[in-house]
């Protein structure tokens, strides 16, 4: 017998019904069930949609390493600093944003750079700190 007892939350309240899409048809076989999204829709939604994929090829982004092998990038940085200056003129706080990021460098050069323009209320972290919060507006 089976010694891990396993059980599928079938029942999302997190994400807006959108992203949660894409992840009920690639991870879920369309087994995921929206229930009333926490998510409220501001000005930033008609700007960006729900979700926005923003290609940065042509930045010519470089992906630099730390000694301790962590990355980050100083294009994806300031790409994130000009979204969170849009959030914000649309009436957005910084209590409400979030960036996410998988690589500790990238986070703590993110903070860094936020702190510099006075947006240190930002919250800005790897997406395993970020596990089970949520906020008005999350970004990678």
């Amino acid at each position: 017998p089976n010694r891990f007892k396993v059980a599928f939350l079938a029942e999302q309240y997190r994400m807006h019904s959108y992203v949660a899409s894409i992840a009920n048809k690639v991870v879920y076989d369309n087994k995921l069930i929206n229930k009333t999204s926490l998510w409220p829709i501001k000005k930033c939604q008609e700007i960006f949609g729900i979700l926005a994929l923003v290609n940065t090829e042509n930045l010519r982004p470089i992906c630099h390493r730390t000694e301790e092998f962590s990355r980050f990038n100083l294009s994806h940085t300031l790409l994130c600093l000009l979204f969170a200056k849009i959030f914000l003129a649309e009436g957005m706080h910084c209590e409400q944003l979030s960036v996410i990021t998988p690589y500790r460098a990238q986070a703590r050069l993110l903070r860094k750079i936020l702190t510099d323009f006075g947006l240190e209320a930002i919250n800005c972290s790897t997406v395993h700190k970020f596990q089970g919060r949520e906020k008005r507006s999350d970004y990678l």
